[in-house]
């Protein structure tokens, strides 16, 4: 299965005039190229969200932030609504 989309934002200042500030958010998808940022310096399209970040530290402080909880990572059972312990599921 894919990778969920996951949200995020980007904001900071810029170096030489940090009165100036930057905003944006943007979403990551699975794949190449599945990165997209919309914000006050433009739209842009990378890789993954942390290179749109990085691309934005070539002139300003920035900050990246993750606007939802990363997809669970295991691969044991789920429990089922109501069912609360996975040993008592039947399968």
């Amino acid at each position: 299965m894919a990778a969920e989309p996951r949200m995020f934002a980007l904001y900071g200042a810029f170096r030489r005039e940090p009165a100036i500030t930057f905003v944006g958010w943007g979403v990551q998808l699975a794949g190449p190229d599945k990165a997209y940022l919309w914000g006050s310096t433009g739209t842009h399209i990378a890789h993954s969200a942390e290179q749109v970040a990085e691309a934005h530290r070539a002139f300003g402080d920035t900050e990246l932030v993750w606007l939802d909880q990363p997809p669970p990572t295991t691969t044991g059972p789920v429990p089922r609504p109501g069912v609360s312990d996975v040993r008592d599921q039947v399968v």
